[in-house]
């Protein structure tokens, strides 16, 4: 290998498996080589030698608020990416709550330009996209993302000054879509300004406007100010994870019910919480179940969907549909040999072992009612009155072989009860 920019030498270097001692080699900035001589090279612009320390990777600090420029009384970028290297970080991005606040492409690049000239570590500017206009040439300047405050704090111009808030909906709502087309993320720190206006008014006229007044104006009544402002807003204009309809009313993580990297408030608040269902603030008919129930909230259907959803959710419910797209669809006409694990849905039809034989009367029949015609569904009336608990051909989204416990097949209500032995009044 040809001479490097900067040998570390002897050092205990941090890998996924474990630490080594090892060497690495360093050029134009990048690691290029990690090992021992012969492999590496003997010399470098640079040599350091770590024997008995630990080399692990720099950390990466996606949230920090910079005082520079407009408040170096408190730091600057300099006594900043200082206290961040000493911690470890090595690369530091900072938040628009400056003076000027980031809002236009002209002081996003004097901020980039002075810090580039001061800071000691890598760093990157999360600008302010509460305009519109300046927000396509903000993306161009290279930050990894946006931030808008929804405070507009009164009585102080500091830690919220002028130009970085909104508060107002339709203007939250045209910077979402703006920044949205330019593909960068956009944080949002929610905060509803009517009700601090009101709660921390309450302590102005006490004559308290200490800093403490303003914390437990955040706190007061639960937290009222910050939960109050975690809505949901949609902006959906194609096909999400293969879904013309949307309907499983994607929130954040990956396709369909893989929720994994949004977790609702409810389980960080209530940590020995059984299941979660999602509300959402939609009147988009849909809903899926999976990790986490998801339903639309403002469709007239709401209830029923809720509860069909968190019965996939609560107890591993399938759907006891006979049809799967109408009742007249081809390859639906018999059930699989296999028994499905769902605890509503069988093949067998043997009163002894079906799964729910512990709720079938005795003078019920056992198959209760069978199709005749495999092509289509059965939409016959039951022959039995509403309530029995039977054994009803076409389920699992089959017109026949498979079984179902109710002859509505839709019946929220009954499945809870099959799967848990116990009656809900949730319909």
């Amino acid at each position: 290998m040809a001479k490097v920019d900067l040998l570390v030498k002897n050092g205990e270097v941090w890998t996924p498996g474990g630490f080594i001692v090892a060497d690495i080699a360093v050029s134009d900035g990048k690691i290029v080589a990690l090992g021992k001589p012969p492999v590496l090279p003997e010399s470098a612009d640079t040599v350091i030698d770590a024997k008995g320390k630990k080399i692990i990777p720099g950390l990466i600090d996606t949230h920090t608020h910079h005082r520079d420029p407009g408040f170096t009384y408190k730091e600057d970028i300099t006594t900043a990416t200082m206290a961040a290297a000493a911690g470890g970080v090595t690369t530091s991005i900072g938040m628009p709550n400056v003076n000027p606040p980031t809002t236009t492409v002209e002081r996003y690049r004097a901020l980039i330009e002075h810090h580039s000239k001061n800071a000691i570590v890598d760093f990157n500017h999360n600008p302010s996209g509460t305009v519109p206009e300046e927000i396509p040439g903000l993306a161009k300047a290279g930050p990894l993302a946006f931030k808008i405050f929804m405070v507009k704090d009164t009585g102080r111009d500091y830690p919220h000054m002028p130009g970085i808030g909104i508060n107002n909906n339709g203007e939250l709502f045209k910077c979402f879509e703006t920044v949205g087309s330019t593909g960068l993320p956009l944080m949002v720190h929610p905060h509803d300004q009517d009700l601090m206006d009101e709660i921390e008014g309450r302590y102005w006229k006490r004559e308290d406007r200490s800093p403490q007044a303003y914390a437990k104006a955040y706190r007061d009544y639960d937290g009222i100010i910050w939960d109050t402002a975690m809505s949901t807003r949609f902006l959906v204009s194609t096909p999400i994870c293969g879904h013309s309809d949307n309907r499983c009313l994607y929130y954040g993580g990956g396709c369909d019910t893989d929720t994994s990297n949004h977790i609702p408030q409810t389980e960080l608040r209530a940590p020995a919480h059984d299941e979660t269902i999602v509300m959402v603030n939609t009147d988009r008919y849909g809903g899926c179940g999976g990790e986490r129930a998801v339903y639309s909230a403002a469709n007239s259907s709401a209830t029923e969907i809720a509860i069909h959803e968190m019965g996939h959710t609560a107890f591993a419910l399938a759907d006891e549909y006979p049809y799967y797209a109408g009742g007249s669809e081809t390859g639906h006409d018999h059930h699989p040999a296999t028994e499905p694990t769902e605890p509503n849905v069988t093949i067998n039809t043997n009163r002894a072992t079906l799964k729910w034989n512990w709720a079938v009367a005795a003078a019920t029949a056992v198959p209760t009612m069978s199709n005749p015609s495999c092509g289509t569904v059965d939409s016959r009336p039951s022959p039995v009155p509403t309530g029995t608990v039977g054994l009803f051909e076409g389920a699992h989204y089959y017109h026949c072989g498979g079984f179902r416990p109710d002859p509505m097949h839709l019946g929220p209500c009954w499945r809870l009860h099959i799967a848990s032995r116990r009656r809900y009044t949730l319909c």
